[in-house]
């Protein structure tokens, strides 16, 4: 899955449009479509400022495409690339980050909870 991709995901699992992310990026909406589209070359401050949105490690948004290897050039014939396996794996890396959103988002809702109870119950202590 391309770094663009993995923006609008998160962008998508957020529920937020592409507005409400040009606005927290402090640009335009059209300038942060090209950033969804992959027309635009994103520096490493817009994917740092990216990923504090989405609170989220910059690593978790990059593409392995877009990392730059050291070495001989040669590392390309170390990787086995079958039909529909980049495919498969761009949907697997799309799942993790829906599981890893609903976790984060169980994880707020049980802190609510928690919260709620506590309130009922020192309402209930200043009731008796």
């Amino acid at each position: 899955m391309e770094t663009y991709d993995k923006i609008r995901l998160y962008r998508e699992l957020n529920q937020w449009s592409q507005e409400e992310m040009a606005t927290q990026l402090h640009m335009s909406k059209n300038g942060y479509a090209k950033i969804e589209q992959g027309k635009t070359r994103l520096n490493t401050d817009r994917l740092k400022q990216i990923a504090h949105i989405f609170g989220v490690s910059v690593t978790e948004l990059i593409s392995p495409s877009n990392l730059i290897v050291f070495g001989d050039g040669n590392y390309h014939n170390n990787v086995n690339s079958y039909n529909g396996e980049t495919a498969l794996t761009a949907e697997n890396e799309k799942l993790n980050l829906i599981i890893k959103h609903q976790e984060e988002i169980i994880k707020r809702q049980q802190a609510q909870i928690d919260t709620l109870e506590s309130l009922v119950k020192a309402l209930q202590d200043k009731n008796t």
